[in-house]
């Protein structure tokens, strides 16, 4: 029988120890080589982007508008979008074509109520092109109108002795999916305090108002059919002493 080559105790705890070690390096190394492999890349810039996954409206929806938002899934920042809606399959009879879209969604207006359409997304960035997205359809089924025109209803007109600070509101406006207010020290709007879009519902608040200044304001509703015209023009005026007891609350 060949003889055992046994080592003294020390040198085996040695030998042990560096067998660990060489474990633990192998397990480190294939833990850092998995970590690797399921890294994203989506926002690597030296990739061309991934293909969009459309969102909304739902694939072969029938209850949409003739004036309707396209959505689909973001890429990575700085991606470029283009939107394709035809009225057939083969992208033949185009309707929109619209290849320099930076936000993943596009409102297309004017449809023809009852005719199915059929749209498609792609993606670019330096890098390249991505391929198209899957091809959905919906069919309007009714028409969109521009939302009513919404009515000033605080401050009152004309008020004297407001606050530098104050909420102002308006009548909610039916189908309006936001508004847009002007504030200005002239009525004529040509240097404005204020212009603010997508305010999502009937009040705004402002501040940094001036003492002693009046100020006009008006607002108009939006919807996916377009914009409305303009409130009529109300104007207040603020105080010049806030402890003024007549300042109305």
């Amino acid at each position: 029988m060949d003889p055992v080559l046994r080592l003294p105790v020390p040198l085996r705890a040695v030998a042990r120890a560096r067998g660990a070690a060489a474990i633990l390096v192998l397990s480190a190394a294939v833990l850092m080589a998995a970590c690797d492999s399921q890294s994203p890349v989506d926002d690597d810039p030296t990739l061309a982007p991934g293909v969009p996954r459309l969102v909304a409206p739902v694939n072969g929806s029938g209850d949409v508008e003739n004036a309707v938002e396209l959505r689909w899934t973001a890429e990575a920042p700085g991606t470029i979008y283009e939107v394709v809606i035809a009225r057939n399959a083969s992208f033949t009879d185009l309707v929109t074509v619209v290849s320099d879209l930076q936000l993943p969604t596009y409102v297309v207006t004017g449809l023809e109520v009852g005719r199915e359409y059929c749209w498609r997304v792609r993606a670019r960035n330096e890098a390249g092109t991505s391929d198209w997205s899957a091809e959905w359809t919906f069919v309007p089924a009714r028409e969109v109108h521009v939302a009513a025109v919404p009515y000033p209803v605080w401050p009152p007109h004309d008020t004297i002795g407001l606050p530098e600070q104050l909420d102002v509101e308006w009548t909610p406006v039916e189908g309006a999916l936001s508004y847009d207010l002007q504030v200005a020290q002239e009525d004529i709007f040509v240097r404005r305090d204020a212009d603010m879009r997508g305010i999502p519902g009937p009040t705004q608040h402002l501040d940094r108002l001036v003492k002693g200044y009046e100020y006009f304001w008006r607002i108009r509703s939006r919807n996916h059919a377009g914009v409305s015209a303009w409130s009529p023009v109300w104007r207040f005026v603020v105080i010049n002493n806030p402890d003024d007891p007549n300042t109305p609350r």
